[in-house]
């Protein structure tokens, strides 16, 4: 049993770098390069750049929480490093119902219906509201919800991050960072 057990774990860990190297390949945006929207150009190059996020400072309370609820440090950081670049006031992890947040962070999809009904919400309450889920590619439910998503996305691999705004052209981006 201890065998079948590790080849198991092998075989997910070969998928899981085939899936890697398939999205590697793919990624069309590397450093900002070929990204003409003004916004994603300036988040790209002032949150994700490893050698340029030092300079703005995290929401300390909100990276704690999310490294709690398991997300590595690098992740929490740069989602806390987000909710201050866009000056949001109000944050929620997982929640099961929407009141009033700026941004929702979304550990484990549990139901994409409600998450639908949690952002049309966000929608009329707010200009610009965001929805971050991590490990997009998770599972189905999540894949699904990722695809249907037609607003501005950036897909980082294991972080997805979609933004809500009137005044942002809808695109996709497929971020090397």
């Amino acid at each position: 049993m201890g065998v079948i057990n590790r080849l198991n774990g092998v075989g997910k860990r070969i998928n899981d770098i085939d899936s890697r190297i398939r999205y590697t390949l793919r990624t069309k945006y590397r450093g900002g390069h070929r990204i003409h929207s003004p916004y994603v150009f300036n988040l790209v190059r002032e949150l994700f750049m490893k050698k340029r996020n030092n300079i703005l400072v995290s929401d300390a309370e909100l990276t704690v929480q999310l490294c709690q609820s398991g997300l590595k440090y690098d992740y929490s950081y740069r989602i806390g490093q987000f909710f201050k670049y866009n000056n949001f006031v109000k944050y929620s992890i997982n929640p099961l119902v929407y009141s009033g947040e700026d941004m929702i962070v979304i550990t484990a999809l549990s139901d994409a219906n409600t998450l639908n009904a949690m952002v049309e919400k966000m929608r009329n309450t707010h200009s610009r509201s965001v929805v971050v889920i991590v490990n997009i590619y998770r599972n189905k439910e999540c894949r699904t919800w990722w695809r249907s998503n037609h607003e501005l996305s950036l897909d980082l691999y294991r972080l997805g991050i979609v933004i809500y705004d009137e005044n942002l052209n809808k695109e996709y981006f497929k971020l090397k960072i």
